[in-house]
């Protein structure tokens, strides 16, 4: 599951864009979409991201926008260790350089971390500092499964199944079907621009047993639907290009 969370960062904006409270499962992936459109010179765009960290804060019992922003099904929970600490997931510029995408996944509940990144403009080399406050309020897991316990991806990842490709994959998909029966390969959802996915068969059974690969929302493959690996030791490599998966 994704969450898109949305900032915008104005041309004189010294304090932040003030943002409410968001449930979020820690196991989950969430996108920051910071947007320097009101920031940059017409001409400009975002061309380096430098010092990318993420600094924890102490667990605390309650936050305080809480008292505004109740939250329904509140229960009591605390923490004194970051046990699933937040981490990048990986970071991107697109829409013309205009829009910063920090993905950042886990999170321990009641924790809360300052998300902090340098950008550089082109044209006119001005650097500024986005400070991004996030509160893990409660998990919706209550086991407290991070990312990596949940959903392990390994890279190259095999499988021999049917199988949803995580958000957030990139790389390869080695397909070793001996089982038989064809199998089908979703691409993994929101992907960011850039984003590259190589698919292939490693022990030659795709002739016997298809391997088909589609998308989870629609999106296109160049101009298809779908497309489907029938020769053995076949392979299929896309790029996501903000509109489409293209095959390279």
């Amino acid at each position: 599951m994704a969450h898109e969370y949305y900032f915008m960062v104005a041309v004189d904006d010294d304090k932040g864009v003030p943002f409410g409270p968001v449930n979020k499962d820690n196991m989950d992936i969430s996108r920051l979409l910071i947007d320097f459109t009101c920031w940059l010179d017409v001409n400009e765009s975002i061309t380096e991201l430098s010092h990318m960290t993420i600094m924890p804060n102490p667990a605390m019992s309650l936050p305080t926008w809480q008292a505004d922003y109740p939250l329904c099904n509140m229960y009591s929970y605390s923490t004194g260790v970051d046990t699933y600490p937040l981490d990048f997931v990986k970071q991107a510029v697109f829409q013309s350089g205009k829009i910063v995408a920090l993905d950042v996944a886990a999170g321990t509940p009641t924790m809360s971390y300052v998300v902090s990144f340098t950008a550089l403009a082109g044209v006119s080399k001005r650097r500024r500092l986005v400070d991004i406050l996030m509160v893990i309020d409660r998990p919706l897991n209550p086991a407290l499964v991070g990312l990596s316990d949940d959903t392990p991806v390994v890279f190259p990842l095999y499988v021999n199944t049917s199988t949803l490709l995580p958000y957030g994959f990139t790389g390869s998909v080695y397909v070793e079907n001996t089982s038989g029966g064809a199998i089908t390969i979703t691409l993994p959802p929101s992907p960011t621009p850039g984003d590259k996915i190589t698919i292939k068969d490693i022990v030659g059974n795709a002739t016997a047993y298809n391997i088909t690969i589609n998308t989870p929302d629609g999106s296109l493959i160049d101009d298809t639907a779908t497309y489907v690996i029938a020769f053995g030791f076949g392979n299929l490599g896309v790029e996501w290009t903000g509109t489409r998966w293209s095959i390279m």
